[in-house]
């Protein structure tokens, strides 16, 4: 049918136990300890995601979101579901489990988050996740009728295609990310989109994508 076309190319070849460890395995390594910066959990997430057998999870996920349904419903979900449970276990540190144990690390030591605006941060990050991010994944899928953007297959890609990929979205995300950055704090822009972001003067993890909708879109 038109989504087995559309998702399903010709399978590639997963690498055996043996092969897991090679050059393109130790990049993808070295890439993701890149991106995620000096946290403690990096390493241990990095060795599982780069080493471990994910043949199982991955074809679980394609069995319940089978289709278009991976690049529409399934990777939005997967994004928010993650970004919720690291948001919630910050936001708990920062406010009630061991606070003070961050403030030795913070710049703004004399100022703290705004508990009261907690409903207010929630029902936008609802938002931005129901009607940006979920959205754009359906984009995404348009965009793939056409031979553009992401693809779906029932193999999981080889060390070398995941190291080349993550590496070039990493680079290309730091530029785009900059230029972005900037253009948003042009005066006139700024007061109607990005100053909304700055709220939080003293910013937790749980406000990343505290943000107006056309922002989260860029």
């Amino acid at each position: 049918n038109v989504a087995q076309e559309l998702f399903f190319q010709p399978c590639r070849r997963r690498p055996q136990r043996s092969e897991m460890v090679d050059p393109w395995s130790i990049l993808l390594l070295a890439t993701y300890l890149g991106a995620c910066g000096p946290s403690p959990l990096a390493l241990p997430f990095a060795l599982y995601y780069v080493f471990a057998d994910h043949t199982a999870h991955w074809k679980l996920f394609l069995e319940i979101f089978p289709g278009w349904q991976a690049t529409c419903i399934g990777a939005p979900t997967v994004a928010c579901v993650v970004y919720w449970v690291n948001a919630f276990i910050l936001f708990l540190i920062d406010t009630i489990w061991r606070p003070q144990a961050l403030q030795h690390y913070k710049i703004q030591k004399d100022q703290k988050f705004d508990t009261q605006k907690f409903g207010k941060v929630i029902l936008n990050l609802l938002f931005n996740q129901l009607f940006v991010i979920y959205p754009f994944g359906f984009f995404c899928y348009w965009c793939r009728r056409y031979g553009y953007g992401p693809y779906v297959e029932e193999t999981l890609p080889s060390h070398k295609e995941m190291a080349l990929q993550t590496l070039a979205f990493v680079l290309i995300d730091e530029v785009l990310f900059y230029y972005g950055h900037r253009m948003l704090h042009h005066k006139a822009i700024y007061k109607y989109c990005h100053k909304m972001h700055h709220e939080f003067t003293a910013p937790i993890g749980l406000v990343a994508i505290y943000c107006h909708p056309l922002e989260h879109v860029v």
